[in-house]
């Protein structure tokens, strides 16, 4: 079982990750990133929250996240 820490670790990598890609992106793939999080905003944001919790929303996300690679489309992850 993971504990927060393990959690946080895994989320700072990510994000390290994460930013790395951006940074060594082109100016276009930067532009393509940049409205796939805003698309990804958008979807999150239509999810109502669950007695102020966002987890349907983070598992609607993941789900997606899940059906864009299991298609081989993670670049349109949004």
């Amino acid at each position: 079982m993971l504990t927060q820490f393990d959690e946080a670790r895994h989320l700072m990598s990510t994000l390290i990750f994460t930013l790395g890609v951006i940074t060594e992106s082109t100016d276009d793939a930067r532009r393509q990133i940049a409205e796939a999080y805003s698309e990804a905003r958008t979807f999150a944001a239509s999810i109502p929250c669950e007695d102020g919790s966002a987890r349907p929303r983070i598992e609607a996300c993941i789900l997606r996240f899940r059906e864009y690679l299991a298609a081989e489309q993670v670049e349109d992850a949004a």
